[in-house]
């Protein structure tokens, strides 16, 4: 009883570790500022107490800080920054009594995911006009240590994956041997070698990180994995690294002195209770290793990675290292095959096929979830074409386009061999030398989706369509009267208010003697907002107002002598600030809903693939599971026993 709880614990961990690390979703890597109240830009009667930053994303608030610099070089220290819990992207920034003046708040911050740095600022004047044009606040970009790091990562999660393939798919399918046993654990320790490098890759990374927060290492280090989002994903992410190891070297032990079954066999020999084996765990661990990879995503808005987007970032993590890794596992498996002594073409093409339908799979995968992510990371072709991330996509898509040609001389070969069409007896010439080729280009990929994934990804308010004509005139008639209330620009910030009033009879009831504004605002603490104002003939304007996006309420009341007082309410929508659009290279148009419908299509011709090959499969040879491959009986389940752990 006691063996059957730890055998289920061990299965229960990598899982729970998922599951943590999916509860701990709330942020995304690079975070923009998106708007700030009072607005950037904004001329202020009376000095504010406290000035709201909206991110795109959560930041900490531990290396969130801020200076305040007035235009005659005076700086004031903020009283405290606040970052809202239940709101990580809401940033309150209290200030002390200043004076009139115009000001520049400079802040740095890093978000929750990933501890990417944001700086920039935003300008305001109180009682005078704000500074002139500042830079807009964008995420600084990533340092090359991380870009290598992050692809020395993931190249290390391709060869875990693609090692655990082979070995325990591909290659069991082999004749029992001793050229099999050597084979198995040369893919064994290249998977040893992946998991390895991928777990010393993620610790320099988050030492790189802290680093940039001051002098003292070891402090920051710690601050980093007990006090932020990237430490919490970085401890898990190590424990199932060395869980990982630990299996992979039990396992590696094994085949040294015996056979390791493949998880097919396993299937069909323990039914459900291969859940509990050696293999099964391995598996389970690289999944597990995969979503805490995938939680390093950008995320498409405020709210942070959705599961759907955590799925989808994982299958394409996976179908990278099932590709991409496991083209580098074939070189290795064909290298030892042939150091081993086993030389035979058969054995050799044997590999090559059995691999061919993973490939083609994961190559498919990795093509569909890409172009999905594509069209959540990249807001257009202008995007596209005028971003650093935009350049560095195409180049991934052109050097995967020159790969996918090396692929299909092993599609092809595979497809050959999968109908039995071809007889061993003579190896397809260079086949050493394509398959290095196609891994050498694989894994450069592979570093690519690293500098994607360090990068700020091409989307933003300045590539989104051109916004519809704002409105900012609206006319009521009441009592006779003819109002028209304007708001220009009838934006979020200064705005001028107005209106016209005009009475069409004559002669006119009573002479107008005074007009005032009463506003209602959402979240008024202090209720309505009344406003006088001035006369120029029948236009009575009250001057400037700082207005925020959103409803609002505004009453026009007319006093006219001897008469009751005239209320005209207008239903008002104030408008979000104007983004100043980037230049249309070619389209502002959104990229995602083509990219979408490509991606289905490339789904449903996988789709169609894979039954061809399954029809192609079953008209073939009847006297081989695969060519050069004896038939295998099926084995039947056995009731006793539990598997090798």
């Amino acid at each position: 009883m006691g063996r059957t709880a730890a055998w289920r614990a061990a299965v229960a961990v990598p899982l729970a570790l998922t599951a943590l690390l999916l509860s701990a979703v709330s942020a995304s890597a690079h975070s923009y500022l998106v708007e700030s109240d009072p607005p950037d830009g904004a001329f202020l009667a009376k000095a504010p107490t406290q000035i709201v930053l909206l991110f795109s994303s959560g930041v900490t608030a531990d290396f969130t800080s801020v200076e305040v610099v007035e235009a005659s070089g005076a700086h004031f220290q903020a009283r405290s920054v606040v970052v809202d819990r239940a709101t990580p992207s809401v940033v309150a920034v209290n200030l002390p009594e200043i004076p009139n003046g115009s000001y520049r708040l400079s802040f740095t911050t890093r978000d929750l995911l990933d501890l990417h740095q944001t700086a920039g600022s935003i300008v305001f004047g109180v009682g005078v006009a704000p500074p002139a044009g500042h830079a807009a606040p964008i995420p600084v970009p990533a340092r090359p240590s991380e870009y290598l790091l992050r692809g020395i990562g993931l190249a290390g999660l391709a060869g875990l994956f693609g090692g655990l393939l082979l070995a325990l798919i591909v290659v069991p399918r082999l004749p029992i041997s001793a050229a099999r046993r050597r084979v198995q654990s040369a893919l064994l320790v290249f998977a040893f070698t992946g998991t390895s490098i991928q777990l010393v890759s993620n610790s320099a990374l988050i030492a790189i990180q802290a680093s940039g927060l001051g002098p003292d290492l070891f402090r920051n280090v710690m601050r980093v994995v007990t006090d932020t989002e990237y430490g919490s994903r970085w401890l898990v992410s190590t424990l199932l690294s060395f869980a990982t190891l630990l299996l992979l070297i039990s396992l590696w032990r094994r085949s040294r002195v015996g056979t390791v079954e493949g998880l097919r066999d396993e299937f069909a020999r323990l039914g459900a209770w291969a859940l509990l084996s050696t293999e099964a765990r391995l598996v389970l661990f690289a999944v597990a290793l995969t979503v805490a990879t995938a939680l390093s995503g950008h995320s498409a808005d405020v709210s942070g990675l959705k599961p759907v987007e955590v799925l989808i970032r994982s299958v394409h993590l996976a179908s990278m290292g099932i590709w991409a890794g496991g083209v580098v596992a074939l070189l290795v498996a064909v290298i030892a095959l042939r150091r081993s002594g086993d030389r035979s073409v058969a054995s050799t093409w044997a590999m090559v096929v059995g691999f061919g339908p993973y490939a083609g799979a994961g190559l498919a995968g990795l093509a569909i979830t890409g172009l999905l992510l594509s069209g959540a990371q990249v807001s257009s072709l202008t995007a596209l074409f005028s971003t650093p991330y935009g350049t560095i996509l195409i180049v991934k898509v052109a050097l995967a386009g020159f790969v996918a040609l090396i692929a299909l001389r092993h599609a092809l070969l595979s497809w050959r061999g999968l109908g039995g069409r071809w007889q061993p007896g003579k190896a397809p010439r260079r086949l050493l030398l394509s398959i290095g080729l196609e891994a050498a280009g694989a894994m450069a990929i592979v570093l690519l989706a690293a500098v994607l994934g360090s990068s700020a990804p091409a989307r933003g308010p300045q590539f989104e369509p051109p916004p519809a004509a704002v409105a900012t005139l609206a006319t009521q008639q009441r009592d006779g009267l003819l109002a028209s209330v304007s708001m220009k620009p009838n934006r979020e910030g200064p705005n001028l208010l107005s209106v016209q009033i005009v009475d069409p009879r004559r002669p006119a009831r009573a002479p107008i003697e005074s007009v005032s504004f009463l506003l209602v605002r959402p979240g008024l603490a202090a209720g309505a907002e009344t406003l006088p104002t001035t006369r120029s003939g029948e236009r009575f304007d009250a001057g400037t107002v700082s207005m925020k996006t959103g409803d609002v309420r505004i009453s026009v009341l007319i006093h006219r002598k001897g008469l009751a007082d005239t209320v005209v309410e207008t239903p008002w929508r104030v408008n979000p600030p104007l983004v100043t659009p980037a230049p249309v290279v070619i389209s502002s148009q959104p990229l995602a809903p083509l990219v979408d419908r490509v991606a289905i299509v490339v789904a449903l011709i996988a789709v169609l693939v894979i039954l061809l090959g399954l029809i192609r499969v079953g008209i073939g040879p009847r006297g081989q599971s695969w060519p050069g491959w004896p038939r295998r009986k099926r084995v039947e389940p056995l009731n006793q026993g539990l598997p090798h752990g």
